[in-house]
């Protein structure tokens, strides 16, 4: 569907240049919410990489079909995907692809098997990068973070997104430094006693940024956060309004993990 041509060429890159082309742009449709086109395009990444055996472009196309998986809320697909690009990258000791364990725990802690989660989290504790150059370094951190968070360890998930959030704009990641800003709401709301101001403006900047990059799924669970946070200080209106914009975003992606649980959301508040 998206590519054409020389499926065995690598063109001066470690991976196919075929199969990077299609890692890229699938992953870009994804953040749009075009889930779709974005599994057609990563499934054929993942065929060329297949047939072709070459280590490092079937890593990356594991690892991609893992990250559709856990943005769209197909969480035993993702698992399996970043379990399999885990797997082969220890066999072939290829660590380029940063993202894949972190996406793997994140997958794992949201899908319930929270311990599995902060097993991989802990084994990988000593490696998650606080500076340097390089791709994923804010992502990986994002996700470990939010692993943290779901397993029940508040204060080593905030210290995780704040240095996502660090690397995302130190390495002008813009669409990374809006996902860090939102984990840091959905951080901020969960706090005894409630940071109000913290969670709304996190969630607001998150939000904003979103908007001008058209990351439609980050968009609906800004407007998700934002209502569960207004639900909590009483403003039932305001709280109505953001989870039923977070709904119908969920229902034009098809987002139905997400989508179920804000419509149980928006019954508690009839």
């Amino acid at each position: 569907m998206y590519v054409d041509a020389g499926r065995g060429e690598r063109l001066g890159f470690s991976g196919l240049a075929p199969v990077l082309r299609s890692i890229w742009l699938s992953r870009s449709l994804g953040e749009l919410g075009q889930f779709a086109e974005a599994q057609a395009c990563a499934e054929e990444g993942l065929g060329i990489a297949t047939t072709a055996d070459q280590p490092f472009s079937l890593i990356g196309a594991h690892v991609t079909v893992g990250i559709l998986g856990l943005r769209r809320g197909h969480f035993d697909r993702a698992t399996a995907a970043f379990r399999s690009g885990m797997e082969l990258g220890r066999a072939w000791e290829i660590h380029a692809w940063l993202e894949n364990d972190a996406g793997f725990a994140c997958a794992l802690a949201l899908q319930g098997e929270r311990d599995e989660a902060i097993r991989v989290l802990e084994e990988a504790s000593t490696t998650v990068p606080g500076t340097g150059v390089g791709l994923f370094l804010a992502r990986r951190a994002a996700w470990f973070a939010e692993a943290a968070r779901e397993g029940g360890r508040p204060q080593e998930a905030r210290r995780l997104a704040e240095q996502a959030l660090r690397l995302a704009r130190a390495h002008k990641e813009r669409g990374d430094e809006a996902w860090a800003l939102r984990l840091l709401g959905d951080l901020a709301s969960d706090r005894e006693p409630l940071d109000f101001p913290a969670a709304e403006t996190r969630y607001s900047d998150a939000l904003a940024l979103a908007r001008t990059l058209e990351m439609h799924p980050l968009v609906a669970h800004c407007h998700r956060g934002l209502g569960l946070l207004y639900r909590r200080t009483g403003a039932r209106e305001r709280a109505q309004r953001d989870l039923g914009l977070a709904r119908d975003l969920y229902r034009e992606m098809g987002m139905a993990f997400w989508l179920e649980r804000t419509d149980v959301e928006l019954a508690e508040l009839q």
